[in-house]
């Protein structure tokens, strides 16, 4: 077998729920600013419903690693993957705490724009570069297969899968992107959009838009330091949406134009509904023998 790239392999792990739209849509930076932190910010929309939790994410996990350990045994392989201790997967709602930019003032106080430090993540990300750089040719042809031979992982996805109604994560990513987009254009968020913009130039910080604050390069959310100028910024920025009503005219617009959405594609949205939920009980059923 040729043996796949660590990179590769690594990648594969890090983000192993391929039908999740959120680990396809996972912020590109990562930051170690300074302890543990988790989001207790709350902006419920109509579409998380559908959507996949951090907890969601974690039981499917773990049933898709027994299934894999079994299945790797059976072959008669040694089973070394790791399994995750799961401390990381607490939050049972959908986290949309930087859906307008930056929302969670709690979050701002300590990190300013950068993502919150994870490092339970960190911790899972360590554990498994170093289970890639010494896994065994037998065992990782075993998880990940030949030409030949789909491998155990596809065999999990297979079975955690086939009860459930084809369901399209990819449709339903794209549209909730969307409904950010065009809900940002409405006349109630254009108005309050030009409030908060008002009150941030009044302050020294001329941005379009809370996504240009956040994407501002003097942040350099690649770096685990945050700046006075970057946290002053941060905290200004709630200021201004909560001085404009921003948040609230976004989330209301957003809202009605979700619940549109659903009623218009009623029947591709209960198959999201009854997939997630036929994946769910399935791992749970995995987990329970």
């Amino acid at each position: 077998m040729d043996r796949k790239p660590r990179k590769l392999l690594l990648g594969v792990l890090l983000c192993t729920v391929p039908v999740l739209p959120s680990c396809a849509g996972a912020p590109a930076q990562d930051a170690e600013v300074s302890a543990a932190f988790e989001s207790r910010y709350e902006l419920p929309l109509p579409f998380d419903e559908y959507k996949w939790s951090p907890q969601d994410q974690w039981l499917l996990e773990q049933a898709r690693h027994r299934l894999v350990k079994h299945c790797v045994e059976a072959r008669g392989a040694t089973f070394t993957l790791p399994e995750q201790d799961g401390s990381e997967s607490r939050r049972t709602t959908v986290d949309n705490s930087r859906r307008y930019g930056v929302l969670d003032p709690a979050a701002v106080h300590r990190f300013g724009y950068h993502v919150p430090t994870d490092p339970a993540s960190e911790r899972r990300e360590a554990v498994t570069e170093r289970w890639v750089a010494q896994v065994g040719a037998g065992e990782e042809a075993a998880i990940y297969g030949t030409a030949d031979d789909p491998g155990c992982y596809a065999a999990a996805d297979e079975k955690l899968a086939a009860t459930a109604p084809a369901a399209d994560a990819e449709w339903l990513g794209a549209q909730s992107a969307d409904s950010v987009d065009q809900s940002m254009s409405t006349p109630e968020v254009s108005r309050t959009l030009a409030d908060w913009r008002r009150c941030m130039t009044e302050h020294g910080f001329d941005y379009a838009d809370p996504y240009a604050a956040l994407g501002d390069e003097r942040w350099n959310l690649d770096a685990p330091e945050v700046t006075p100028l970057e946290l002053r910024a941060a905290e200004l920025d709630l200021d201004c949406k909560r001085s404009s009503d921003l948040t609230s005219a976004w989330q209301q617009a957003e809202t009605s134009r979700q619940e549109r959405i659903i009623d218009e594609h009623a029947d591709r949205f209960e198959r999201l509904r009854v997939a997630k939920r036929a994946q769910l009980d399935l791992a749970r059923q995995v987990l329970a023998d």
